[in-house]
């Protein structure tokens, strides 16, 4: 495996990794202001995988 593929990956995971617990915190927060998980939390993961998606290109 070339060194340049396993930095991308590394990178990659660290991303996912990154947006996941983002998009868990922000769920929380959105539970204990509201009530109840919404629209919103679900709108950010989306947004962040978008833009995980878009850097790789």
């Amino acid at each position: 495996m070339d060194l340049y593929f396993g930095i991308m990956a590394v990178g990659g995971l660290m991303t996912l990794m990154g947006i996941v617990l983002t998009w868990n915190l922000s769920r929380l927060v959105e539970k204990f202001r509201v009530g109840k998980g919404g629209k919103l939390s679900w709108l950010i993961l989306l947004g962040g995988l978008i833009t995980a998606m878009g850097s790789c290109l």
